[in-house]
């Protein structure tokens, strides 16, 4: 097999379900900076800025996806995303303390590494890939919306197979 230098590889839904790298990849294939039209309530619509594996501290720490949208001359709003599939190796039960990590290494008020980023316009997003919407558990769901007390309105979205979305939280 030859290797595959210089010619695109455009991925599809039916590659999303074989794992979290091919769910990140075609989400990343398909945001846009500016005029976003790819799940804007998700991502943002006016993105200036899209991160992928955004190292978070020197413990190796990565955020899946990051977005940062221009909500006017003077109002950014900083998505920090993390991603759950299916085969993902740390399930949802770990999506709240991952999420806290890169709220407290972002936030510069209380020390953190991204400039203008503060409790007020951080927004945490749990991105799940399901086969059935509603697997999120309340359990889940309680503890992403405690992140409420460092950041700003905490989500989950759940998106099936097909790519239809539910808003969880």
């Amino acid at each position: 097999m030859s290797p595959n230098f210089g010619k695109p590889v455009s991925l599809n839904w039916n590659d999303v379900k074989n794992s979290e790298t091919h769910f990140q990849a075609f989400i990343l294939q398909n945001l846009q900076v500016e005029n976003n039209n790819f799940y804007p309530e998700i991502f943002g619509r006016n993105i200036v800025w899209i991160g992928n594996e955004v190292f978070a501290g020197s413990g190796m720490q990565k955020i899946d996806l990051m977005t940062i949208e221009k909500i006017n001359e003077t109002r950014l709003l900083f998505r920090i995303i993390e991603l759950k599939h299916p085969k993902s190796r740390m399930g949802l039960n770990f999506a709240k303390s991952q999420l806290e990590y890169y709220i407290n290494w972002a936030r510069e008020d209380v020390g953190g590494h991204i400039r203008g980023a503060f409790q007020f316009n951080i927004k945490p997003i749990l991105l799940t890939l399901t086969r059935r919407f509603s697997s999120v558990s309340q359990n889940v769901r309680n503890e992403i919306q405690s992140l409420s007390s460092i950041s700003f309105e905490p989500e989950i979205w759940e998106i099936d197979f097909t790519g239809k979305v539910n808003k969880v939280l």
